[in-house]
């Protein structure tokens, strides 16, 4: 499945890696499990200082992270896996062609 998420530039898949490295970890199922594993990312793709969003800010009183908010309530059970890997492939493939 492709196009689950359409990552336009860098800004976009910062709010897009923000919000699945969250989703992951307040949904994995322990140390062994296939989104444990995925909470790699972090260190694949060097985060450096996550920053601390309230997800459940239904206000949007911090509105520089209202795309990642919006993403991370797209992310489920049943698509977290193919949006993950479309980010993965964006990092890979296109990061260096966009801006």
């Amino acid at each position: 499945m492709k196009d689950i998420i359409n990552i336009e530039d860098h800004a976009d898949a910062f709010d897009w890696a923000y919000a699945i490295w969250y989703w992951l970890s307040h949904n994995h199922e322990g140390q062994t499990s296939d989104k444990y594993a995925a909470l790699s990312m972090s260190d694949t793709y060097n985060m450096n200082n996550i920053p601390d969003i309230d997800f459940e800010d239904t206000e949007f009183s911090n509105e520089e992270y209202f795309n990642c908010t919006e993403y991370y309530h797209q992310i489920n059970e049943d698509n977290w896996e193919n949006i993950y890997n479309e980010f993965c492939s964006y990092m890979d493939n296109d990061w260096d062609n966009k801006e």
